[in-house]
């Protein structure tokens, strides 16, 4: 793999050299035209033609204000390659919140890459955030237009995806999960196959796992088909199931063979022409749970508790909806086994419940009516 210069980083076209001092890449400050891309007013990237990028803000709530604490950029476009080469920059990273693009193993302040095929997908990495603080991930979308493909938000954590130009808030926690490697962005077809997949989730249901996925603007689809894999890789067909050809739907089925190891998940859309696409994979990792959550009544209304074996560390639960927002949070007593939760003020949805104490994470999943 080709290694770029630390003194300076030469972006394609006009060679100009973006400088480094002390490690760190001079960008103050990242815009955008019809045809270039500039660092600090001066262009880094210049093409003939018009361009494709994709902004992506780290920012985080100080006094109550969403403040950008770092940015990173991926450029497209076909003369460019994936491997690392002179349309990329290398990522210098500095002692306060750092995001970039992990492109192989290599972190890039500024990824160019050939134009993305559906289902590619841009892996994000951010390190040095704040514990317990108020996170934003922000994509900016706005510059970004390739025939038949919509950029999407993955979260690894919580296992759901949306649209990109959704602000995703999230909380570090001392789990690195819950921030290191958590987010990815992934290309979709636009709906010119009919749907697009807006959140797909994983969890137990008692003796069974439980896939569950949401869909926008259905028109002619013939079927969708889960397919479970072993390895990430060979995938097998487990059932079709009939779309609603709906606005926005939702789909659930509950698998007999729940298995004692990891397995992975995805869904496959065909529409009635036979063309198709795949969500994303969803993986699920087994874990023999030594404290199971019960959630009861189970949907809710007004109301939830929530059971647990007999905590002997401190813990922490916690409440997420579908994109990953945070809606409550309580400490757990220790000794304690179970906790009821006025749930009145949420909207109708889907919920992850969470408990982490100082040696596992436990989730499950509840439906508030």
């Amino acid at each position: 793999m080709k290694k770029l210069p630390l003194v300076s980083v030469c972006l394609k076209a006009l060679n100009l050299p973006i400088l480094m001092l002390t490690g760190l890449v001079l960008f103050s400050s990242f815009s955008w035209s019809q045809n270039n891309v500039y660092a600090n007013g001066e262009p880094v990237v210049s093409k003939g033609g018009s361009i494709n990028v994709l902004y992506m803000y780290l920012n985080r709530d100080v006094e109550s204000i969403s403040t950008s604490m770092d940015v990173t950029v991926a450029v497209f476009d076909n003369s460019f390659s994936k491997e690392i080469g002179p349309e990329d920059a290398v990522k210098m990273q500095n002692g306060a919140e750092n995001i970039f693009i992990n492109q192989g193993g290599a972190a890039l302040s500024i990824d160019g890459l050939p134009l993305p095929v559906v289902n590619e997908v841009i892996a994000i990495k951010m390190n040095n955030l704040q514990r317990d603080s108020v996170y934003q991930l922000i994509i900016d979308p706005s510059m970004f237009n390739v025939t038949g493909l919509k950029p999407y938000i993955v979260d690894n954590y919580l296992n759901t995806e949306v649209i990109a130009s959704t602000v995703v808030s999230f909380i570090p926690t001392l789990n690195v999960s819950t921030y290191q490697d958590r987010f990815s962005i992934v290309f979709r077809s636009d709906g010119a196959l009919g749907m697009n997949f807006t959140s797909f989730i994983l969890h137990n249901e008692g003796n069974y796992l439980r896939v569950d996925w949401y869909t926008s603007a259905e028109t002619n689809m013939k079927m969708y088909v889960v397919e479970k894999s072993f390895d990430g890789i060979n995938f097998t067909k487990q059932i079709a199931l009939t779309p609603y050809n709906a606005n926005t739907a939702n789909y659930g089925w509950l698998d007999p063979q729940a298995p004692e190891t990891d397995v992975y998940y995805r869904i496959k859309a065909v529409s009635v022409d036979g063309t198709f696409t795949y969500s994303n994979i969803v993986k699920y990792t087994f874990i023999k749970a030594k404290s199971p959550i019960k959630l009861y009544p189970n949907p809710a209304i007004d109301q939830i508790t929530v059971s647990y074996n007999k905590l002997t560390d401190a813990s922490k639960l916690s409440i997420y909806n579908l994109i990953g927002n945070k809606v409550a949070t309580d400490n757990l007593v220790v000794g304690s086994s179970e906790y009821s939760l006025n749930i009145s003020s949420l909207s109708a949805g889907t919920y992850l419940t969470e408990i982490i104490s100082k040696n596992e994470r436990i989730t499950s999943i509840f439906i508030k009516k």
